[in-house]
């Protein structure tokens, strides 16, 4: 088990929480880094590319993480774990796949943000 994420991790799970996670934004860099090799290859050579950047990723020192439940002394409690590579693969190509619609996710919450900065500033007036 992990004892908690860094910031430079990759969380794989749902939500806002995971999606804004510095470690899951900087896998979003890459991917956009990528997009055009990823775009032009067939499926044998997409699968080179994921490969590669979990490898690249895991030699610089970021480990792919999931929260798992445990059973412990009679309760549930989380804890954080190192997937293998094969899941680290799958957020990976995953990743890809939706990449088309991150912009989309991440400009209405800049937009929501500059709104909400734009009412605080209106009612300090």
């Amino acid at each position: 088990p992990a004892d908690y994420p860094t910031s430079r991790d990759i969380l794989h799970g749902r939500g806002r929480s995971y999606q804004e996670h510095p470690g899951n934004r900087q896998l979003n860099a890459i991917i956009a880094d990528n997009w055009e090799t990823y775009e032009s290859a067939n499926r044998s050579e997409r699968a080179a590319v994921f490969n590669r950047i979990v490898a690249v990723l895991r030699e610089s020192g970021i480990r792919f993480l999931e929260k798992r439940k445990k059973k412990i002394a009679g309760s549930m409690q989380s804890e954080w774990v190192v997937v293998d590579d094969s899941k680290a693969r799958a957020k990976v190509s995953h990743t890809f796949r939706n990449k088309p619609i991150m912009p989309r996710y991440h400009s209405s919450k800049e937009e929501q943000e500059r709104d909400g900065d734009a009412a605080a500033k209106q009612g300090d007036r």
